[in-house]
Parts: C-alpha cells; sequence; structure tokens
C-alpha cells in the first residue's frame, strides 16, 4: 500500500485533522502499560540453550534481530522468572540509538529480558489496542520525545521512568480499529524479515504522523 495512496483515504488538511480530534484524550504511557527493564546478565551467564537473551542489538527498527544470539539458563529456583519474556511483549531499547521497538513473537521463545532494554505490558482494562500503541511507538512522534527526555552526551541514555512520562494521542477504540486497518498492509510485516519491516515501518511512520499531525501541531 503506497504512502500517497493512504494519506488520501485519511484526507488531508487541518480542518478535517481537527475533525477527528473528537473523543481523542492525551494520556501517559505510565497510565496505559507496565514498563519492566531487563536484569543485568553478564556475558558469565551464557550458555549453549536455554533463554534466548533479548539484548540492545537484538532490538532493532521494528523487528527482532536473531543475528549473533545469546542464551542464559535462568535459575532452577524462578528467582529470575520476571524476566522471561512471552508473545505479544514489546521491547524498547534505552541506551544508545534509543526508541528502537521490537515485537516479540513465538519463533523467539523462550527469550529473558537483559538490561537496558523495557518490556511493556498493556494493563488490563486500558483503552488503548496493542496495535495501535505499536504504531504510536514505531513513529517518529515517540522517538523524538523520548530522546528529548534522553540523559549523557558521548551515549544516549533514557530511564524507564522517562519512557511512562511519554504522552500519546488516544483516539476512541473505533477510531483505533480504523486507523489500523487501513494501516493493515503496512502493519502486517512489521515482524517479519528485516527488508519487510523497513519498507513497512517507513509506509506505517508516515502514514501514522500524517494522521495524528494535527493533534501534535496543536499540542506545539
Amino acid at each position: 500500500m503506497k504512502v500517497m495512496e493512504n494519506m488520501e483515504i485519511f484526507g488531508g488538511g487541518q480542518h478535517q485533522g481537527d475533525a477527528r480530534k473528537e473523543g481523542w484524550q492525551t494520556k501517559k504511557l505510565g497510565d496505559l502499560v507496565e514498563v519492566q527493564n531487563g536484569y543485568a546478565f553478564s556475558s558469565k551467564d551464557y550458555s549453549e540453550a536455554g533463554h534466548f537473551l533479548m539484548r540492545i542489538g537484538n532490538v532493532q527498527n521494528g523487528y527482532i534481530s536473531t543475528t549473533d544470539p545469546k542464551f542464559i539458563k535462568l535459575p532452577a529456583d524462578g528467582s529470575l522468572r520476571r524476566f522471561a519474556l512471552s508473545e505479544g511483549d514489546i521491547l524498547v531499547s534505552l541506551t544508545g540509538n534509543v526508541g528502537r521497538v521490537g515485537l516479540i513473537q513465538q519463533e523467539h521463545l523462550p527469550a529473558a529480558l537483559n538490561q537496558r532494554v523495557a518490556r511493556i505490558s498493556i494493563c488490563k482494562d486500558s483503552p488503548v489496542t496493542q496495535e495501535f500503541l505499536l504504531l504510536f511507538l514505531f513513529s517518529d512522534l515517540f522517538r523524538e520525545e523520548l530522546i528529548c527526555a534522553g540523559h549523557g552526551t558521548a551515549q544516549q541514555n533514557v530511564s524507564t521512568k522517562d519512557l511512562i512520562e511519554i504522552e500519546i494521542p488516544v483516539p476512541p477504540l473505533p477510531e483505533q480499529q480504523r486507523i489500523v486497518a487501513l494501516l493493515d498492509e503496512a502493519f502486517a510485516g512489521l515482524a517479519t524479515a528485516k527488508a519487510n519491516a523497513e519498507r513497512n515501518l517507513q509506509n506505517a511512520r508516515a502514514i501514522f504522523e500524517f494522521h495524528l499531525h494535527p493533534v501534535f501541531s496543536e499540542r506545539g
């Protein structure tokens, strides 16, 4: 699906954008999701098999990289069980090229969360769908806000506290579903092969930001 075709579906112009804002709310991520930082596993913890350790380098732009995998074995006593990942978990990089986002699929499991990677899980009864949340997290708008909240000079760093303070515009559920439906073709490839993910991510970002531009312009 071409970006311009989707822009025509959404409609252009400030007036139409304002009309679509009726019923929208602005929420902090912390009101919608649970955010968890990873555990400081070290190289001495690596093993030949076990849980696929999700490090910063595994979280790329719209997909999980399986290049150079590292594995660890979680303690049998269950003390680190809370760092085990589940299908559908959203990962965000907190160091270096901050704001990269990936989605855990069944093929990545079993997996564990390493330090400086955040796990985002939607809260029960949250007014935002996972699909709409992903589109926001994949947007340049999210990355720009996260980078502005960052710390450090040689290497950018953000914390989970910075992450939960990011604001997201939340439309009513039917509008979320409508936006996601219009972006299904772009959205479908985000967690697949690298080439498809990068191409579809560019399309999704452009379309999503076009749709939300009036909202963020007003927030100014």
